[in-house]
């Protein structure tokens, strides 16, 4: 990337008809822009970038949306879409209202140019010195304060950061713990954003519509394109609520199941000797005895053709247990283990 600086042009009058109709109050930033200017010019960057190449982005401009970013904690990609989407922020800029932005990894490479050109501190000795000269702030000296305020600043502030940690730390035990659920939140809150800024761009094309910017048969057309990309949304979110309800279910069912097994295994506990004699008449089929182990076929109506058979190994006085190393319990179906029905034999003997 090369820089080739050229004179700031002013904000275009559409943006500046547009960003007043939709902000008849005044916004922080335009204000920032009516008072301060640009703040930066491109000359002041001028040693970060060589004379030949591609030509880079407007440094003022990537320095501006710099501090923009900071002053509103968003990302790099959020930047980038704040300079696609927002008028205020092409109004601050100067871009016009069709202005596509730039790729928001170019805020990350002019970052390292600051740093490996040792002009980081540039950005805000440029934005003082505006400062002083707009009268917004007079030379140090002494100033007299309450400690108390200070001390209960640093101490909402610390408790702010202990909130943040804790917050990012239950996040990360949530990815360890179920990345799958983390995951379907994370759909569920990116798809409820892009109806947001659908929204937001037809509240926009209105406002545009109204101030003679664009003609009715552009304002139809931007948003049955916009209503398309609503369509498209709205289905993908039902089909995520519809998984989301299937995950609900088969976890209502898993508690459901457990229950049982537990009501199971207390009535097993509770029943009489001539109850579980019945009980064995009706799950035990028949019964081979071996010269060390003793097979019982067993009928257990886990699901259909439940049909297996428990090993149990006979014991030097003659009892019995579960198999040794060399002998796992395994239905004959070989669907599933059997811990249910060595757990059944074991309650009712």
């Amino acid at each position: 990337m090369s820089l080739q600086p050229h004179p700031i042009d002013p904000i275009p009058e559409q943006t500046i008809l547009i960003a007043r109709a939709a902000f008849p109050k005044g916004n922080p930033l335009m204000r920032m822009r009516d008072e301060l200017g640009t703040i930066y010019e491109d000359h002041l960057f001028a040693a970060l970038f060589p004379q030949r190449g591609q030509p880079a982005e407007a440094p003022w401009r990537l320095a501006l949306v710099t501090v923009m970013q900071f002053a509103e904690g968003l990302t790099d990609r959020q930047a980038a879409e704040a300079v696609q989407g927002r008028l205020d922020w092409k109004y601050a800029l100067g871009l016009e209202l069709t202005d596509s932005g730039f790729d928001f990894s170019v805020l990350s490479k002019f970052r390292s140019r600051l740093l490996q050109g040792k002009a980081e501190e540039q950005l805000l000795s440029v934005m003082l010195e505006r400062f002083k000269s707009k009268g917004l702030l007079k030379p140090g000296g002494r100033a007299r304060t309450d400690s108390t305020h200070v001390l209960a600043a640093i101490r909402l502030l610390h408790r702010l950061e202990s909130v943040g940690e804790t917050l990012r730390a239950a996040l990360n035990d949530l990815a360890t713990v179920v990345p799958d659920w983390l995951r379907e939140q994370a759909e569920v809150e990116r798809l409820q954003i892009q109806r947001q800024r659908i929204e937001k761009e037809e509240k926009r094309l209105l406002d545009a519509y109204q101030a003679e910017v664009i003609s009715l048969e552009e304002l139809r057309d931007r948003r049955q394109h916009l209503s398309g990309r609503r369509q498209v949304l709205e289905s993908q979110q039902q089909a995520q609520e519809r998984h989301l309800a299937q995950i609900s279910q088969h976890q209502q069912v898993l508690t459901d199941l457990r229950q049982f097994s537990e009501q199971i295994r207390t009535r097993l506990a509770e029943a009489s000797f001539e109850e579980k004699q019945k009980i064995l008449q009706l799950v035990i089929e028949r019964i081979i005895v071996g010269e060390e182990v003793l097979e019982i076929r067993h009928i257990i109506p886990l699901h259909q053709s439940a049909e297996g058979s428990l090993i149990l190994r006979v014991g030097e006085k003659g009892e019995l247990g579960p198999p040794g190393p060399g002998l796992r319990p395994l239905c004959s179906d070989g669907m599933h283990d059997a811990p249910l029905a060595w757990g059944l034999w074991e309650n009712l003997f």
